[in-house]
């Protein structure tokens, strides 16, 4: 019965640990990025993303709850960023989706907004558009 028990509260913690932060609807509410959060986040980027991969992590974008775009982060994620970074996750993570959201709005457009945008894909505003422009040009 004590193995039992144990193995649960193992099973519980692995759990809760792979995905600590779920989707939260209001996520994507917040400011839009600005230039120098852009410039900061072209910076951090590559180490985490070479952390992720290499500690095989499973932070991601979601669908909340009323089909609304929205992220979940791990704790390991969360403690790489404050630990590596000046970020807070949820401000990394928003940055990181709008970036890549974006890129894919410019590069592909109609394709992907309006009643093409998938479910996980954030509205990106015109004001980050206008950011990540300039980072595309000659691609």
């Amino acid at each position: 019965m004590r193995a039992a028990i144990s193995a649960f509260f193992v099973f519980v913690f692995c759990l809760t640990s792979m995905a600590a932060f779920a989707a939260d609807p209001d996520f994507h509410k917040q400011p839009p990025f600005t230039g120098e959060e852009l410039k900061q986040f072209m910076t951090d980027f590559p180490a985490y993303r070479e952390w992720a991969i290499a500690n095989k992590d499973s932070s991601g974008p979601a669908v909340a709850s009323g089909n609304i775009p929205s992220f979940n982060w791990t704790l390991g994620a969360e403690t790489y960023l404050k630990k590596n970074t000046s970020w807070e996750p949820s401000r990394f993570f928003y940055v990181m989706t709008h970036v890549f959201a974006g890129f894919e709005i410019i590069k592909f457009g109609d394709m992907v907004t309006g009643e093409n945008r998938p479910p996980d894909m954030p509205v990106v505003p015109d004001s980050e558009l206008v950011l990540l422009k300039p980072l595309l040009q000659g691609q």
